[in-house]
């Protein structure tokens, strides 16, 4: 936990940006300037096409009672692609989530005080045809099918589900997940034969891929892959 806040606040005191103006923090000290160098315009760029291309911070706005965050992760042409991370008002991370044509995809991490208190997974669903298919397993007779999505769905948890307790990092509970169904629950002590089969069970799930998209290297800035 100390090691990942570390990380994010070697990163918060390089850059924090915000519309058109980056903010400096040097010796507790935030420090605004506008862009004017050439290694400033790395950042929020558009392509020809006007899409969002390469590194971009986001700032959005508290709506229904959420907090204020602040978001940096990778565009291509548009769509937010590979690893993506948000941060409160205070910096703290929030989330680590994981993009696939703009869908969330993959193994997602969720933050409470800087400490992991949840590991998910999503499945996102093809946006180039009216449908999908996803796979799934039968949870009494262990067998896989094909099970046909609406597109419009977007994504879906999909996989296991692991909740922590904070700050201890004790598991607390597992979940499985099919096309936004819950098969299975189990609230528990973690042992070394749970994290065992927790590991085992969650590579062989038919969704789950270590490939995820990741910028080209020269495409990369500061994001902690």
């Amino acid at each position: 936990m100390q090691t990942m806040k570390a990380l994010f606040f070697l990163f918060s005191i390089s850059f924090c940006l915000l519309n058109t103006s980056v903010y400096l923090c040097a010796q507790n000290k935030v420090v605004k300037k506008e862009l004017s160098t050439t290694a400033d315009t790395l950042w929020n760029q558009l392509d020809k096409a006007g899409n969002k291309q390469g590194n971009w911070f986001l700032k959005t706005n508290a709506e229904r009672g959420e907090e204020n965050t602040t978001s940096y992760g990778f565009y291509n042409h548009g769509m937010k692609e590979g690893l993506w991370y948000v941060l409160d008002e205070m910096n703290e991370l929030l989330r680590i989530e994981n993009y696939k044509n703009n869908l969330l995809d993959g193994e997602n991490k969720f933050y409470e005080r800087g400490y992991l208190i949840c590991i998910g997974h999503y499945r996102s669903v093809s946006s180039k045809y009216k449908y999908d298919t996803i796979k799934v397993e039968d949870p009494v007779s262990g067998k896989f099918k094909q099970v046909v999505v609406p597109a419009e769905k977007g994504t879906t948890k999909h996989g296991t589900w692991e909740f922590f307790d904070a700050p201890s990092g004790e598991l607390l509970k597992i979940e499985e997940w099919q096309v936004d169904e819950r098969i299975f629950i189990k609230s528990y002590d973690k042992n070394k034969e749970d994290t065992a089969f927790i590991n085992a069970r969650t590579r062989s799930l038919p969704h789950v891929k270590n490939n995820y998209f990741k910028p080209p290297p020269n495409k990369r800035f500061l994001l902690l892959n």
